[in-house]
């Protein structure tokens, strides 16, 4: 399938050297989808480094099939992709944030755009959406409150239909419940008991 990046292996310091290996765990392997830019983008960076690095390089170019290589093919120092996205963070006017810290603005960036906590879990690779929601609980209120202000409306309309309204129909004085409210039961003498024990309430309302 075009567009999707496999995690088979990861790069270890191994006696002081840079090595590729497996990844921790079968978990961690996986397909991570990507957008059509993106792949785009990867696509077009690796012809450049076809036609230009190993040009270059000659005999001395080291092939391991990295798309993200130093000068000679090798995988690139941690370090100094560090020192390099700082540099970036600092042309652009952003706050400096860590490298790795970009997988939870990808995270975060996703749940809000309402991507489902399962999907987002899946992309980081974790074990479980519990450990994906305790990671983004600022984001996940975030969203939450974003859902719940969605029912204002509900007491917008109950203000609007009953401002200003007498039960004569005259404006001003005592207020009324709305027309979109209809009077169910009014309580009984003083004594009574409701023949239903979950209605506790004299004066109960429901939409008509």
């Amino acid at each position: 399938m075009r567009g999707v990046i496999r995690v088979r292996q990861a790069l270890y310091r191994t006696d002081g050297k840079l090595q590729l290996g497996r990844v921790k765990s079968d978990g961690s392997e996986r397909a991570v989808a990507v957008p059509d830019a993106c792949r785009t983008a990867l696509e077009e960076h690796r012809a450049q480094q076809d036609k230009e690095a190993k040009e270059a390089a000659g005999k001395a170019w080291n092939d391991h099939g990295l798309v993200f290589t130093t000068k000679i093919g090798t995988p690139i120092e941690p370090r100094n992709i560090n020192r390099h996205f700082a540099t970036l963070c600092d042309r652009a006017g952003v706050r400096r944030i860590r490298f790795h810290d970009l997988r939870h603005s990808c995270a975060t960036l996703l749940y809000e755009q309402g991507v489902p906590v399962e999907h987002v879990q899946d992309v980081l690779g974790q074990s479980s959406p519990t450990i994906t929601k305790l990671i983004y609980v600022d984001v996940t209120e975030r969203v939450q409150r974003t859902a719940v202000d969605r029912l204002n409306f509900l007491w917008t309309t109950a203000r609007k239909g009953a401002v200003g309204v007498r039960r004569g129909g005259q404006r001003g004085g005592r207020l009324r419940p709305p027309r979109s409210f209809r009077l169910v039961k009014q309580g009984g003498p003083p004594g009574d008991r409701t023949q239903n024990p979950r209605i506790k309430s004299p004066l109960l309302c429901q939409l008509s």
